[in-house]
């Protein structure tokens, strides 16, 4: 257990600090809206992200490869979420940073990123692969 903490940490650290969707958009949001407002949709994300490396764990991996029309489906839906969120972003591109008018990066946003960030189930999935040991409850 001891020897394989370390590279869990180094692991851990730079699946969650390495560039993607959700962390452009926090620090987009971070930037406008400060760091204080930051810290929920930051704690929502990571919250996301254990849930599905604790669903991908249990079996989802085992069901996924039951059904791959599900994978498809969340193929599309990660694609279709992406690409709204990539608009927005063009949208908002010429905003200076102080505007008010700029939707804030929630909660919700942040979770569901998660959700259909296909970084995060590929993480998950290393996880699991490499570091759970199958003589270890999942908890």
């Amino acid at each position: 257990m001891s020897q394989s903490l370390l590279p869990f940490i180094l692991f851990a650290l730079v699946a969650s600090i390495s560039p993607g969707p959700t962390n452009l958009l926090i620090l987009a949001h971070g930037a406008r809206q400060g760091l204080r407002a930051s810290l929920a949709p930051i704690l929502a994300a990571c919250g996301a992200a254990a849930a599905i490396v604790l669903v991908v764990g249990l079996g989802l991996g085992e069901v996924l490869l039951r059904h791959p029309l599900a994978q498809q489906l969340m193929s599309w839906a990660g694609v279709l979420w992406l690409s709204w969120l990539a608009l927005a972003m063009l949208r908002g591109a010429s905003e200076p940073l102080g505007n008010a008018s700029a939707s804030p990066f929630g909660v919700v946003s942040a979770a569901s990123l998660q959700l259909v960030n296909p970084k995060v189930w590929l993480m998950a999935v290393a996880v699991i692969g490499v570091f759970a040991a199958p003589s270890l409850p999942v908890w």
